[in-house]
């Protein structure tokens, strides 16, 4: 019995200090799981939405990034029935609203599509919708309810094309493509505080800002090139290049503007130190690119090919093309007349509206292919990223 005892005793002492080394040792180990699986949960957490203008359905779509799935639709018509036209949006860089250039139309012509008049002579077709005798706004939304905050009335007659804002979201700048006008408007007070006459018939279009806010860059669909407007004292000097531009955009670095030349179907690169103007044809079958958005090492753009306008095929490839070497290293083929395009805060996605064919193509950036598509509404076309 004494040695029994003695047996079980030592057993007993033994299961004891297997636990208690046990308890030194697992928690360690469940500590260090939580640590590593903290950060995806956090990630998890983080919402990143994208917004699309919806031209003929005269809303914006809101989209999930993570479910890939259209989460609402923030119809633009206003309490009084008017009724508007969704173009261009963007996402302020403080992420607190959306702006949206929204064109005033007539009742009866909202199931039609909007021509810009850049192409509606070119193409023969009678303009629809932007009466000259209903005010177009710059509507603001915002992103934590999606719902309107503000709306900003401009003026008759204008067919307003882009919107962006300053790096400190402060000011906005609003391009007037019928009446050849720049608006800047004061972002906190919603108040038209500049309006920039630009040359006549030169139609301006997108508009992009330095990342250091001190100067804003214009497109000029028929003024063959850009327009560069100091912000500080609002001179302007025109860059001449070898097309109409539709977009212009400032790498993150701010060493170059890239424009899009849709009637020469040229990509032009402006070097801001030397002032040097290089362009690059794009592939011979390329319909007119329109929207173009850079990497976050601006060592390259994704450059959508529209075409559909001046009597052009509809388009169906975005480019991407190496800054460096000043070369398309990349065609992508998505949905029917790509039109805006935008890159994920991680690098890893691009998204492409496809006006025609009513969707928003999603490519990977790593194997440069297009992976799904997603239904929005009728004639998506400007888009913009928002995250948390």
């Amino acid at each position: 019995m004494k040695n029994r005892s003695k047996v079980l005793l030592f057993v007993g002492l033994l299961v004891i200090s297997i636990a208690v080394a046990g308890c030194s040792l697992f928690p360690q180990e469940e500590t260090k799981q939580q640590t590593n699986d903290s950060p995806v949960t956090e990630a998890k957490q983080k919402q990143e939405k994208i917004y699309v203008g919806l031209e003929e359905d005269g809303a914006v779509a809101v989209l999930d990034t993570q479910s890939r799935k259209l989460i609402k639709k923030i119809s633009l018509d206003s309490e009084e029935g008017q009724e508007f036209m969704a173009h261009n949006v963007q996402v302020a860089p403080d992420k607190k609203s959306v702006w949206v250039t929204a064109n005033a139309m007539e009742k009866s012509m909202h199931s039609l599509r909007l021509i810009p008049s850049a192409y509606a002579s070119e193409m023969g077709e009678e303009k629809k919708g932007n009466s000259e005798k209903d005010n177009s706004e710059v509507i603001v939304i915002d992103p934590l309810t999606d719902s309107i905050l503000n709306r900003v009335s401009l003026g008759t007659g204008l067919e307003l094309a882009h919107v962006t804002l300053t790096p400190d979201s402060k000011t906005a700048i609003v391009t007037s493509q019928k009446k050849d006008t720049v608006f800047i408007i004061d972002a906190t007070t919603k108040e038209i505080t500049k309006k920039i006459t630009v040359d006549a018939s030169s139609e301006p279009h997108g508009v992009s800002v330095a990342p250091d806010g001190s100067k804003a860059y214009v497109a000029l669909l028929k003024g063959k090139g850009i327009l560069e407007i100091n912000l500080s004292n609002f001179e302007s000097m025109p860059i001449l290049m070898d097309g109409g531009a539709a977009q212009a955009i400032v790498t993150p670095d701010g060493k170059k503007v890239v424009a899009t030349l849709y009637d020469t179907k040229k990509v032009a690169i402006y070097n801001l130190a030397d002032k040097k103007i290089q362009e690059i044809s794009l592939p011979d079958g390329a319909k007119g690119p329109l929207q173009l958005y850079p990497t976050s090492d601006s060592s390259a753009v994704y450059v959508t090919d529209q075409g559909y306008y001046f009597k052009q095929p509809k388009g169906d490839k975005v480019y991407k093309v190496d800054l460096q070497n000043a070369k398309v290293v990349a065609e992508i083929t998505v949905g029917q007349a790509p039109h805006g395009v935008v890159i994920s805060k991680d690098g890893a996605y691009v998204f492409v509206t496809n006006y025609s064919s009513n969707d928003v193509s999603i490519i990977d950036a790593n194997s440069n292919t297009e992976i799904t598509k997603i239904r929005v509404g009728k004639g998506p076309n400007g888009i913009s990223l928002w995250s948390e």
